[in-house]
């Protein structure tokens, strides 16, 4: 049944111009997609795919169809943009969310269109103003477009305009462009190449055929074999000329192009507008997105702690506006960046849109309720960091500052080149336990909540477990960071830790495995933790805020680097939580830690964190049960030998012959198809005349002939005599006689000994 709905299927939809042609197109178009692939320019570049498959697809469809030029290209162009930006934006639903779950459906489709929409704005705006951004989400929509439009064109020409060189001739363009720019490998070209030229003669034949048909011109069928293999030939010379013929000097003909002012001006705008595309042959730099991740500080893995007390910065702090005792700020860390890719590895930061501010411009942060403003006068002194280190969220500085962001308004880092010291104004939350209970998921953006809640799909099924044990039963989405915080805090910190092995999530290995560990796996667990409950959270590093001295100046060494969780709660932004166990938390203090102010003191005395998870032992080899399964192996191995050697088929003349045979095989002596059994029997018996030459296999050869010639005489009778009897020596009896002399010559033949 299938392989007739196959057969008719096959017939039905069959290309007037034969599979062939298709299967050509197709095949060239892949040659295209794998170059592309192979380049890597963005990490969304996966939308080559089904664009260009597609694409073909509707083009051939379209191409078939009784329709005018600009109808079809009318839907070819909105297909087009229908499938590429529903690709980008991840709007294509599991397949289990369209059957009843229209609320996650819903949750999807805003959370991934607000965040498409989020970066695409982002992009727009840096570029607009002259800016410089990493971001990605555009060049991938211009490259998505651009093979959907030329695939499309490639099945219009094929099919419908029957000039198949065409539109292969500018995918051709796109692939060299794709392989000079990339630099990517050159083999591509040759193969798109062939199979375009084999292409074009198949469907130029087919064409023909067709008229021959429709005129009733006789043909010999043979043409089409004859054509594909002169097609080939005139493939591979031409390719072979391209590579043995000297070429054109391109480099200089492009050195000419580019230095021509125009051209040059062209070239800073796109490469400020697309500085997140990769670069010819350029490695992925270390946090790009795409990568496996490490660890902020992973190169305390495996080795001795390397923190030291050399003075990083120093630093004065005023609260000007809000509690101005400013008690509460301890706990607080000196921020640099936050992350948000985890990769099981570690952590990555994705692309990124540049943004230059003026001395005391205000950097564009969103509004956030119950803020403090501080005022902050920093010295770097350890080296030339561009970085700029602050206490809370920077407002604004006193020197000129290129600032980093995610989407249009989520900041990553402020980096400076005007110096080692700087003033900057931020502000730090000051939002109340209860305050923050009060906050809603539902209330957060949903681009930040679609890119703060990713967790890759390695991450193991007892990690959000765990997850749901500690806090899925929380009335608030605070208490339920608040749990994650103290439970954590239970592990044991050090910095004295082996390198993890290397195929495990980091996260699960410190939470079920390890056990123990330092601030970048406490945070990161709790921010996989969270998020595996829904809560929008990040990774951020920097320095652990320390206290003043007698003139107010806070001094930060190396050893004070640190990391930890932000969870953030609208309408009070990115709250900053401690869950590494040798720290103290603003969550949740030790008795009379702050003077006055009752800021993040929560009522949380019946709180209880549930107990860590009780390392699997490492369970001895279970010996006895090891002993029972190898005994009754054997057992079953020698009631199986005992059956085989039965041989319920045969009789005890015809099993002692057989065994005799198969010993005289082992040793050498194998019978032979044309001969008698009294043949085999001199023949046998020649060997140990020669065996009984050795003086000590004397005495066992002259034993063995007896029983030998016993058992050949049973088996005679017993094949060819008229009369059959069981009188005499029974053959097993005999062959008893025979096994431990055959079995001696079989090891002395093993241990050449004898031959």
């Amino acid at each position: 049944m299938i392989l007739e709905a196959g057969l008719w299927a096959f017939n039905r939809y069959r290309p007037r111009e034969g599979w062939l042609s298709l299967i050509l197109v197709v095949s060239a178009i892949t040659c295209v997609i794998m170059a592309i692939d192979e380049i890597g320019w963005v990490p969304e570049d996966a939308v080559v795919v089904p664009a260009a498959l597609i694409g073909l697809l509707l083009g051939v469809v379209l191409a078939k169809r009784p329709l005018s030029t600009w109808v079809a290209w009318t839907f070819i162009t909105l297909y087009g943009l229908l499938v590429v930006l529903l690709t980008l934006s991840n709007l294509w639903p599991p397949v289990h969310l369209l059957f009843g779950h229209w609320s996650e459906l819903r949750q999807l489709w805003l959370q991934n269109g607000a965040s498409f929409l989020d970066r695409s704005a982002s992009w727009i705006e840096t570029v607009a103003s002259g800016g410089s951004s990493a971001e990605t989400i555009i060049f991938a929509v211009i490259l998505g477009l651009a093979v959907w439009f030329l695939a499309a064109y490639v099945g219009w020409s094929t099919f419908r305009q029957q000039r198949p060189l065409l539109g292969l001739t500018l995918m051709g363009i796109l692939l060299g462009l794709n392989v000079y720019y990339g630099n990517g490998s050159i083999y591509w070209v040759p193969i798109f190449v062939g199979i375009a030229v084999i292409a074009a003669a198949v469907l130029n034949f087919a064409n023909l055929e067709q008229k021959w048909q429709t005129h009733n011109v006789d043909y010999s069928r043979e043409i089409r074999t004859e054509l594909i293999l002169y097609a080939s030939a005139i493939g591979i010379t031409l390719l072979a000329l391209a590579l043995l013929l000297p070429g054109i000097n391109l480099s200089k003909i492009a050195q000419n192009l580019l230095t021509r002012p125009a051209v040059s001006s062209a070239e800073d705008s796109l490469a400020r507008a697309f500085a997140g595309v990769r670069q010819p042959l350029q490695a992925v730099p270390p946090g790009a997105q795409g990568g496996s991740g490490t660890m902020p500080r992973s190169f305390l893995l495996g080795n001795a702690p390397q923190l030291s007390e050399t003075i990083m910065m120093t630093a004065k702090t005023q609260v000007l506006e809000g509690n101005e005792d400013a008690a509460w700020l301890n706990g607080r860390h000196w921020r640099a960046l936050s992350y948000e890719i985890y990769t099981g590895r570690g952590w990555t930061l994705s692309s990124e849109r540049n943004e230059p501010l003026r001395p005391f411009e205000a950097i564009p942060l969103p509004a956030a309720e119950a803020q403090a403003t501080l005022n902050q006068d920093v010295d770097w002194i350890h080296d030339k960091r561009a970085t700029r280190y602050t206490l809370g969220q920077p407002i604004q500085f006193n020197q000129a500052t290129v600032t980093s962001w995610r989407g249009l308004d989520d900041l990553v880092r402020v980096r400076s080149e005007s110096g080692s010291q700087y003033a900057a104004l931020t502000r730090v939350s000051t939002a109340t336990a209860d305050e923050l209970r009060a906050a809603s998921l539902a209330d957060v953006p949903p681009a930040l909540l679609n890119r703060y809640t990713n967790l890759p799909a390695s991450v193991p099924r007892r990690v959000h477990e765990l997850a749901v044990e500690i806090g899925a039963d929380l009335p608030t989405a605070y208490d339920q960071a608040f749990a994650i915080e103290q439970f954590l805090r239970q592990y044991t910190y050090t910095l004295e830790l082996e390198a993890p092995p290397t195929n495990v999530d980091l996260v699960d290995y410190f939470l079920f495995d390890l056990q123990k560990g330092y601030c970048d796996y406490y945070a990161s667990a709790m921010v996989v933790l969270a998020r595996s409950l829904g809560l929008p959270a990040r990774m951020a590093t920097g320095f652990l805020a320390q206290p003043v001295d007698a003139e107010g100046v806070q001094t930060i060494r190396q050893i004070h680097a640190h990391s930890w969780a932000e969870i953030y709660f609208e309408p009070y932004g990115w709250i900053e939580f401690e869950p590494t166990a040798a720290f103290v938390t603003p969550h949740n203090p030790p008795p009379d830690f702050f003077d006055s102010a009752d800021q993040y003191i929560p009522d949380d005395s019946a709180y209880e964190a549930p107990p860590i998870p009780e390392r699997a032992p490492q369970k001895p080899l279970p010996w006895k049960q090891i002993i029972i399964v190898l005994g009754l192996a054997v057992a079953v191995l020698l009631i199986g030998w005992q059956q085989y050697s039965k041989r319920t088929d045969l009789d005890d003349v015809q099993w002692a012959y057989g065994r005799l045979q198969d010993n005289a095989t082992r040793l050498g002596q194998s019978p032979q198809a044309n001969q008698t059994p009294h043949e085999f029997n001199r023949q046998f018996l020649a060997y140990l005349d020669k065996l009984a030459q050795r003086p000590h296999l004397e005495s066992t050869a002259n034993t063995m002939k007896k029983p030998v010639n016993k058992i050949t005489s049973k088996f005679v009778a017993r094949q060819y005599s008229m009369h059959k009897t069981d009188e005499g020596e029974n053959p097993k009896t005999v062959w008893q006689q025979l096994k431990r002399p055959l079995r001696l010559l079989r090891l002395l033949r093993r241990l050449k000994i004898i031959n």
